[in-house]
């Protein structure tokens, strides 16, 4: 999901070099791209740009946008694991690593909050759901095949509900980190879910989420140690150290990292 373009695409570029192109496939979002554009970073795999939804932060738009990512990409039935990211995250790994690792369990990988952040702000889901089955997670999350297909199945179903709602709602309720869990919940999906870190992110202000003006290997750490498979938010002049460079180019393991309990 990017405005425009990713912002660091020469990480992307090493991080796809080498990887298997029957391993993976792009599909993406963008708000302001040209049609005739491709996304600025370099595959052996054509990028799929999906057809544009306006967008604005804190709104249900985020959330139609990644039903519309998965409802595309899960087409492809080479496709079993489904992860987001935003234009401002890199890899803490390389490719054969991360596949790895997303693949080594059976489960989607969503990070839940803790559930006093769940009410009031979400009140108004009692509406469909019932309050047990309500959470919030962050944004960026990894789905199984299985899970895509059970929250396809009834899409146009709960997009209606929740457009719906959401007419009821004058303040911005942030749906994008509520819905997917919420739904998996109702499915009785609970037990085939991990809450496991998918994308690490710097909440220690809590009016805004940290940038990066540099990523060296001390960050690097700090996010694998939290069991984190990408980073996020990097800006286009964030310098990435040459020495993090090499971690993506080959299988590196100069921290003892978490995620691999």
């Amino acid at each position: 999901m990017v405005y425009e373009k990713v912002n660091n695409p020469q990480v992307w570029d090493i991080f796809f070099e080498n990887a298997d192109q029957n391993k993976y496939s792009i599909y993406y979002h963008a708000k302001k791209v040209d049609i005739e554009k491709s996304l600025n970073i370099k595959s052996k795999n054509q990028h799929i740009k999906i057809p544009e939804i306006l967008t604005q932060w804190g709104d249900i738009s985020l959330w139609l946008v990644m039903n519309s990512l998965i409802g595309y990409s899960f087409s492809d039935f080479k496709n079993h694991r489904f992860v987001f990211v935003s234009q401002s995250c890199i890899p803490l790994y390389n490719f054969d690593e991360i596949y790895e690792m997303v693949f080594k369990e059976d489960n989607s990988r969503i990070l839940f909050s803790d559930k006093n952040e769940i009410f009031p702000k979400y009140n108004h889901l009692e509406q469909l759901f019932e309050r047990s089955q309500i959470v919030k997670h962050h944004q960026w999350i990894i789905l199984t095949r299985k899970h895509v297909s059970v929250l396809l199945r009834q899409r146009h179903r709960w997009e209606y509900l929740l457009l719906s709602l959401n007419k009821k709602i004058t303040q911005k309720w942030i749906p994008d980190e509520a819905l997917f869990g919420t739904l998996l919940n109702h499915f009785g999906q609970q037990e085939e879910i991990s809450n496991k870190c998918v994308t690490y992110a710097d909440w220690t202000n809590k009016s805004y989420l940290a940038s990066y003006d540099l990523v060296d290997k001390n960050l690097i750490k700090k996010a694998r140690d939290q069991g984190c498979l990408f980073l996020r938010k990097t800006k286009p002049q964030t310098k990435i150290n040459e020495d993090v460079l090499e971690i993506f180019k080959q299988q590196d393991y100069f921290i003892n990292s978490q995620c691999w309990v």
